[in-house]
């Protein structure tokens, strides 16, 4: 009977106890916001004002949750959003995607059409930290940009993974608007195509940009001769490797600024083919310190005035010191085999080269220095000074 008494009075303890608990832990659960919010819940008769209405809600909260793009269509979106610091948002599944294809291969494609040239996420002045944009395919028109380009806004330690692009004019800054960004990463896989003025304009310092691999390039008819499909603006300590620039009459990279310690390896930056090969330079170096490391440099200087330039050599650095180093290059079908690899011109000028590779040559590639520009060079090459 002493047993049984004690067993009741523990049950009939832990019966109140629960009474306490409970109520509380159940208030407490109703206070938690999730982690993620589906598009699908949110208030609004359009995907804009779905949008909008995230953003509102979310901007000033304690904790930011993540857009989750959870149905499988098409978005799309007319308005710019301003955006903020902690804004995330992520397609289905968190899968990489690729272009949009016929038929499609996508869950999802985003579309943007801006009525007037500008970009559909706009960024406030000063400092933006936080930004997460993953497994997005985004179909643009002429006039919209990813982001609206504003060099008085710095985008610190954000991460942009998995996004493939086609049809509009760049996604971060502009050909004549540079995009500051620090300690940022561009990972996973990239697809950017038919890009009709400059997928990207970088400035800032210590990213990485190491994606898994990314493709861009662009179609003549979409990018004229004289443009570069992308642009590094005193992006100092910074690390871009594994891109696949094909540049089809324009030119694949400009490197403009006072960067020091700019590293690219492990790219190919090439014209379409032997065949045909972009009209000038690959790749121009204008200032700064730059080091070009295990990478592919092939088929270009058909038409060295076509672009407008006026190009010395497939590298053409006329400003800064700039190292080229374990690289491999392929003449391009009539091209001479007095073309420079690497060109050199002025004396605040000076290159590195060792270890090339030169493929389609009867002697060796072609470094030219000239108008006091100073080149340290290795046995893999021929120095010219004239």
């Amino acid at each position: 009977m002493v047993e049984i008494s004690r067993r009741q009075s523990l049950a009939a303890g832990a019966a109140a106890l629960g009474a306490i608990l409970v109520p509380r832990i159940a208030s407490a659960t109703a206070r938690v916001v999730a982690a993620e919010v589906n598009f699908s819940s949110l208030a609004g008769s359009t995907d804009d004002v779905k949008l909008a209405n995230f953003c509102t809600t979310y901007k000033t909260a304690a904790y930011k949750p993540t857009l989750v793009l959870d149905e499988l269509r098409a978005y799309d979106f007319s308005n710019q959003q301003l955006v903020y610091s902690g804004f995330a948002m992520v397609g289905a599944d968190r899968r990489a995607v690729d272009q949009g294809r016929t038929p499609s291969v996508l869950p999802q494609i985003v579309n943007i059409n801006q009525p007037s040239p500008r970009g559909w996420l706009t960024l406030p002045n000063g400092e933006i930290f936080g930004l997460y944009l993953s497994g997005l395919s985004f179909n643009a028109n002429a006039t919209s940009r990813l982001f609206h380009p504003n060099d008085n806004c710095v985008i610190w330690t954000s991460t942009f993974r998995d996004i493939s692009w086609q049809n509009g004019p760049s996604l971060f800054g502009s050909s004549t608007v540079k995009q500051p960004m620090t300690a940022c990463v561009m990972d996973g896989f990239w697809n950017v195509n038919n890009v009709t003025e400059q997928a990207f304009c970088l400035a800032g310092s210590d990213c990485r940009f190491v994606p898994s691999t990314l493709f861009l390039d662009s179609p003549p008819s979409m990018l004229a001769a004289s443009g570069f499909l992308m642009q590094t603006a005193s992006q100092s300590k910074t690390t871009i490797a594994n891109f696949y620039v094909t540049a089809d009459g324009h030119s694949a990279l400009v490197i403009d600024g006072e960067q020091s310690m700019l590293r690219i390896r492990d790219c190919e930056f090439e014209g379409r083919n032997a065949a045909q090969p972009c009209f000038g330079a690959l790749i121009v170096a204008l200032g700064g310190y730059t080091q070009l490391a295990n990478s592919w440099i092939s088929f270009g200087m058909s038409n060295p005035t076509g672009n407008g330039r006026s190009d010395g050599g497939l590298i053409s650095v006329t400003g800064g010191t700039f190292e080229v180093l374990n690289c491999h290059t392929r003449r391009a079908d009539g091209v001479p085999e007095a073309s420079p690899f690497v060109y050199a011109s002025g004396a605040d000028t000076k290159v590195i080269v060792r270890n090339i590779v030169g493929e389609g040559y009867s002697g060796k590639p072609v470094v030219r220095a000239i108008d006091g520009a100073v080149a340290d060079v290795d046995a893999s090459v021929q120095l010219v000074t004239v």
